[in-house]
């Protein structure tokens, strides 16, 4: 059984002036799959969902201007939510492939760019991503091909960028990035460990 739920513009909202733009592609194969996808609020929203496997989960709201969210989902038992209330383009790409794969993204801003690209294979891997934009571009770039690797990795501010790649199994990383330009990049190889804080001044 596949469920999918659009959230179009509702009647609590009739009273304020509908907005423009908004396409939605998804296309599931296989069983269990459940498929959310919530533009009510969004301008120039675009989704494309597909879902190969079992069991699959996507959550997906776009509440503001230029959204984008293309995602990939070949396996089992994976979880994905992305949430967008940026005034400004949000763009997450994804590609989760393996069992029980997660990933939780949220971004917004205020005249600034957020990107997101992920890549999952393996299983058990976790991905934990928010970026908060206030002009500029904030960009992640995350790989996970293993098992049971989490990364937890927070933006805030202004042309920050992350590159980070997990290869093997049960590597860990937090970086938070506060204030403009900074940059990080690392590759762990199994079991590392890392926490990383960057701030500049008025961050």
């Amino acid at each position: 059984m596949r469920l999918i739920t659009l959230l179009p513009i509702t009647a609590a909202m009739l009273a304020a002036p509908v907005l423009a733009d908004s396409s939605v592609k998804i296309t599931a194969d296989g069983d269990g799959h459940n498929t959310v996808v919530d533009q009510r609020a969004a301008t120039t929203a675009h989704v494309l969902v597909d879902q190969i496997g079992q069991s699959n989960q996507v959550s997906i709201t776009q509440a503001g201007t230029d959204d984008e969210v293309v995602l990939l989902s070949d396996g089992d038992g994976q979880n994905h939510r992305i949430d967008q209330s940026g005034s400004a383009l949000n763009r997450a790409s994804l590609m989760s492939m393996g069992t029980a794969n997660s990933s939780d993204i949220v971004q917004s801003g205020m005249g600034g760019i957020n990107e997101v690209m992920l890549i999952q294979s393996g299983s058990d891997n976790i991905a934990n991503m928010q970026q908060e934009a206030f002009a500029g571009l904030n960009s992640i770039s995350l790989t996970q091909a293993g098992n049971g690797n989490l990364a937890n990795l927070i933006q805030n501010g202004s042309d920050n960028n992350i590159n980070l790649t997990q290869n093997g199994d049960a590597n860990g990383a937090t970086v938070t990035q506060n204030g403009s330009g900074h940059g990080f990049s690392l590759t762990q190889n199994g079991g590392a460990q890392i926490i990383v804080t960057q701030t500049s001044p008025g961050g």
